[in-house]
């Protein structure tokens, strides 16, 4: 058998990579965060593309949110009109864990300005 297609029978056998996960939406402004809850698998390699959909000339914050879960030890922040994808490992413990954002719009006590984060076995 020739070396092409030796090559050629091992690349059609060859696995192939892992995808990334999907990342999961939330999106930010004055108004809240959408959505406000998001369920996950313990264990689970999670993405989220977390998104500020308010401009620079937003008076309270300038524009940038948060997304905080103290217990998971996620601090992530956006400025205005931008987006980044985050990643993290969901725990192994299936719980509810509160997101907030402590930047504008009443911070962390405002019930607009927090989500849940449930982790399922």
């Amino acid at each position: 058998m020739s070396a092409t297609a030796v090559g050629l029978v091992a690349s059609r056998l060859a696995v192939p990579a892992a995808s990334e996960p999907t990342a999961l939406q939330v999106r930010a402004d004055m108004a809240g965060f959408d959505p406000d809850g998001l369920t996950v698998t313990a264990g689970q390699t999670v993405r989220i593309e977390f998104t500020s959909l308010d401009t620079a000339f937003h008076s309270d914050g300038g524009g940038w949110h948060q997304l905080a879960i103290d217990e998971l030890g996620i601090d992530w922040k956006v400025g205005p009109q931008s987006s980044q994808v985050f990643r993290f490992r969901a725990p192994d413990q299936p719980g509810t864990y509160v997101w907030y954002c402590d930047i504008c719009c009443g911070g962390k006590e405002n019930p607009t300005m927090r989500g849940t984060l449930t982790v399922t076995a």
